[in-house]
């Protein structure tokens, strides 16, 4: 029998909850999450995940050099999944790289 539906969330929200912790230790960093992971470092780069190529519409404010971006639809056969902005903006310059 599957557990309830509350007790899921609840395991979900803590394994949230250690990943953030893990990624600032590993990092140096603290970090924010809401669906993304975002640095409170203004330095350190932002990873962004969204459908499509990287836009205004998934990439909040601007990105910033240095930041990356997941594609998660698919996109097809040999569409890029990877991405890394060189220029800042909004959305800024995404090139693809895998």
């Amino acid at each position: 029998m599957a557990p309830p539906l509350t007790a899921t969330k609840a395991k979900t929200a803590a394994l949230a909850d250690i990943a953030k912790q893990a990624m600032g230790a590993l990092l140096g960093q603290a970090f924010q999450w809401d669906g993304r992971l975002q640095s409170r470092n203004a330095n350190a780069p932002n990873v962004f995940s969204g459908t499509g190529v990287p836009a205004a519409a998934n990439i909040p404010g601007q990105g910033r050099i240095g930041d990356y971006y997941f594609r998660v639809d698919g996109g097809g056969a040999g569409a890029t999944h990877l991405y890394y902005c060189t220029v800042a903006g909004a959305p800024g310059t995404w090139i693809g790289i895998a």
